[in-house]
């Protein structure tokens, strides 16, 4: 699924139209990016949660050369599914 599959099935679910389905994404994305921005942990109870995790950096070898080469330190998103969303995909 894609955003515009995303955005159709919103519209439909909610009886709005594709605009409006698609400001409000756009809308809660912004607010979602925002909060992980300032390192803040959105939850969404019943399917999730996003962090921010800082990653040191480190060597690694190129796959095509072999060469060694640095990866270097960043904040990276991460997601951890919440029990909820877990049982539903292992139904």
């Amino acid at each position: 699924m894609n955003k515009t599959d995303l955005i159709a099935e919103l519209a439909s679910a909610n009886n709005i139209t594709k605009v409006q389905a698609s400001a409000f994404l756009d809308s809660l994305l912004d607010i979602w990016k925002n909060a992980l921005k300032r390192k803040e942990e959105v939850k969404m109870l019943g399917f999730g949660s996003f962090f921010v995790k800082f990653s040191k950096s480190r060597m690694v070898n190129n796959p095509r050369t072999g060469e060694a080469m640095e990866i270097p330190s960043m904040h990276r998103v991460k997601f951890a599914p919440g029990k909820a969303l877990q049982d539903v995909i292992n139904e």
